[in-house]
């Protein structure tokens, strides 16, 4: 099935190239790998994601979110439209976002998924532009090919197969990593050209906040990049696009007043804390058990098995690459930019520890520690040459 599928696509994109004599841009072409690309993995990972009904795993969560997309439809359709915001919880325990997207995507696309595989294929695509921002469009195009075709760096979150599986498990990874991606990219397009024009600092707020509304533990990182754009902003005084920026990133209270309105809770995102494995004060006190060599305290043995899950043995060069970038940050100038990346990158591998250290909650931490990284690999070849 998946070679008919693939023979299908080639013949149809070989005959327009041949007989249509459609000049593609660069741009253009690599975005059609992406799609292509997408449908492949989409048909290898669950033909029903295309041509069937679609069905979830029991007890998953990819069956809660899509459920509860279809109650707000639901709710919708019979004018109940406060039941429709309250989205099935008076307080979010799972991730809030994603039901509200789930519903908007079944109000256009019908039983389907199409939308969030729609947004899935700018992924690559997103990839491709911040390396060429950061470093050239050579070595993008190379990162382009290994994300997508060569996934060795998938355990540091840039395996494309990766947000396709979370996708087909209808979880919020992908999408949130996409709106991530979206903003990183346009804030390297305004720090390479401040004085421009840029009318999509709503947008980019606006996407900063939707990241955190689809998964909460991403908040460091969105809080992070509007701090430096904040600044960067009010440094050039671009004070209306600050009030611009603002206006969209103001959606981030969106959990907060919901759980007040609706449970009279003053949780700013989600009850799921109750589940983190330690909080601060435990992680202090196994701190301070290992320096007073207690090993046998209840919280050092937590925070054993957190860093044990959080990166294995066999993943012994992700430390390496850790130290690396974390010795290029303070013994070689980087930009403000990188500085901001790599405070967001300790924040999100510090909450892996407090909480759920791997697997699709460790994407984001992996993605940022890599793209420092390939950026600081280029910093010294370039300074040489």
């Amino acid at each position: 099935h998946f070679l008919k599928y693939f023979l299908i696509i080639l013949i149809i994109l070989i005959y327009v190239l041949t007989f249509c004599k459609i000049k593609f841009s660069y741009n253009f072409n690599l975005y059609l790998i992406s799609i292509i690309s997408t449908l492949i993995l989409t048909l290898i990972r669950d033909t029903n994601l295309f041509f069937g009904l679609r069905y979830y795993r029991g007890g998953a969560d990819g069956l809660l979110h899509y459920s509860r997309g279809r109650d707000i439809l639901q709710n919708i359709a019979n004018n109940n439209f406060l039941m429709a915001l309250r989205g099935g919880e008076d307080v979010f325990y799972f991730m809030p976002g994603l039901r509200y997207f789930s519903s908007f995507n079944n109000l256009i696309f019908g039983e389907t998924t199409y939308g969030y595989l729609l947004a899935c294929t700018f992924i690559p695509y997103l990839i491709f532009k911040i390396f060429e921002h950061l470093i050239n469009k050579k070595i993008a195009t190379y990162l382009f090919i290994s994300f997508v075709f060569l996934p060795i760096f998938e355990n540091m979150g840039f395996g494309y197969f990766n947000y396709i599986w979370q996708f087909a498990r209808h979880h919020a990874e992908s999408l949130s990593i996409v709106l991530f991606l979206y903003a990183l990219y346009q804030i390297i397009v305004f720090e390479k050209k401040p004085h421009s024009n840029n009318s999509n600092f709503f947008f980019i707020g606006l996407a900063l906040s939707s990241l955190v509304f689809l998964r909460p533990n991403f908040f460091p990182t969105s809080f992070f990049l509007f701090i430096y754009l904040f600044y960067s902003l009010y440094n050039y005084k671009k004070y209306n696009l600050i009030l611009t920026m603002s206006l969209g990133y103001i959606f981030i209270l969106t959990c907060f007043f919901h759980n007040l309105y609706f449970g009279n809770s003053l949780i700013f995102f989600t009850d799921a804390g109750v589940n983190f494995k330690l909080n601060i004060k435990s992680f202090i006190n196994a701190l301070i058990a290992v320096l007073n060599l207690d090993f046998n305290n209840s919280n050092f043995e937590i925070l054993q098995s957190q860093l044990s899950n959080w990166n294995p043995l066999y993943n012994l060069h992700r430390l390496i690459i850790l130290f690396f970038i974390t010795f290029m940050i303070f013994f070689k100038k980087q930009n403000l930019l990188i500085y901001t990346l790599f405070c967001s990158m300790l924040c999100q591998h510090g909450l892996l520890l407090l909480s759920h250290p791997s697997s699709r909650y460790a994407y984001l931490a992996w993605l940022l520690t890599f793209i420092i990284f390939v950026n600081s690999i280029f910093q010294i070849k370039f300074k040489k040459s």
